[in-house]
């Protein structure tokens, strides 16, 4: 009498004439499979087991012995439970990254400079612009609005969440009645904080060259 389900599975194959890569085929798993149940390396599922009992008109409890069953529903158990806590954790991943890409997309979505400029336009007083051996450039009133507008309207993403003060070879001093704002190609100083930046597709050494009218 055949006690073990390798010994079982390995006769029924036999009296239907299967070859193991036959029986692998109805049952959708690989010959190298059959050939470890067949050597007692291991059990089907629970549901390979249906499948196996089907085919050779068996019920599950003529395949195994009650303790072999049990252990059978004991390790999809816990297949089961890893898959459930392997999917947990896909899914706190996948949400962590979908919530970091959305937070990337509003801290780095381009927005022009005006929108980190908080004084109120009625209480600008004049623009000049200081190069790195301290020459001041000025503008007559038409030339500074024009200057001040263009600066405000250059969109720029912030450039890192930490970096050392960049050298500039000019800076932008936009003074207000109340404020004055340093501006350059790198950062936004308004005295109490630095925005860090890089424009989007503009250089802001140009632009002021532009109106100078000489190299800075």
């Amino acid at each position: 009498m055949m006690n073990l389900f390798s010994e079982k599975l390995k006769h029924l194959r036999q009296s239907k004439n299967l070859t193991q890569k036959d029986l692998a085929k109805k049952l959708f798993v690989s010959r190298r499979t059959i050939v470890k149940w067949e050597q007692n390396r291991g059990f089907p599922n629970i549901e390979t087991l249906q499948q196996i009992s089907e085919l050779f008109d068996l019920s599950i409890d003529e395949l195994l012995s009650e303790k072999q069953l049990e252990m059978i529903r004991m390790l999809d158990t816990k297949k089961i439970s890893l898959l459930k806590r392997i999917v947990i954790i896909l899914i706190a991943i996948l949400s962590l990254v979908i919530v970091s890409a959305i937070a990337l997309g509003i801290i780095y979505h381009p927005r022009d400079l005006s929108s980190y400029v908080k004084e109120d336009i009625s209480t600008f007083d004049r623009i000049e612009v200081l190069n790195y051996d301290g020459k001041i450039f000025t503008f007559d009133e038409n030339e500074q609005m024009q200057l001040f507008n263009k600066i405000l309207n250059i969109s720029v993403i912030p450039k890192h969440l930490f970096i050392k003060k960049t050298s500039s070879s000019f800076d932008i001093m936009i003074y207000f009645k109340a404020k004055t704002y340093r501006i350059n190609q790198f950062y936004l100083d308004d005295g109490a904080t630095a925005f860090y930046y890089e424009p989007v597709n503009y250089s802001m050494y140009k632009l002021v060259q532009g109106f100078i009218g000489e190299s800075i």
